[in-house]
């Protein structure tokens, strides 16, 4: 499966089936489209716009500015999703 560039759920195919998920790297980190299983069991981040887009009833909390956007993720940054559920 190819991994689709995104910066927002909106970016991504499917009508919500596929997540916006963010790895960081040591040279900045990855965001791409995959389903949301998937950026749990890797533990990375999803990405959001409102807490709609949250899984497990997370909170969008905003991270910084990029691309002139503002740019949010689900939960904490330092905790990843699958480790931010009350």
């Amino acid at each position: 499966m190819l991994d689709l560039p995104c910066f927002s759920p909106k970016d991504c195919p499917g009508g919500g089936a596929l997540a916006c998920c963010v790895n960081f790297t040591a040279a900045g980190g990855e965001v791409t489209c995959r389903p949301p299983g998937a950026c749990l069991a890797d533990m990375a981040y999803i990405a959001c716009e409102t807490d709609a887009d949250c899984p497990l009833s997370l909170p969008c909390t905003y991270v910084t500015e990029a691309m002139g956007k503002p740019f949010s993720i689900c939960g904490m940054l330092g905790v990843p999703t699958s480790q931010s559920a009350p």
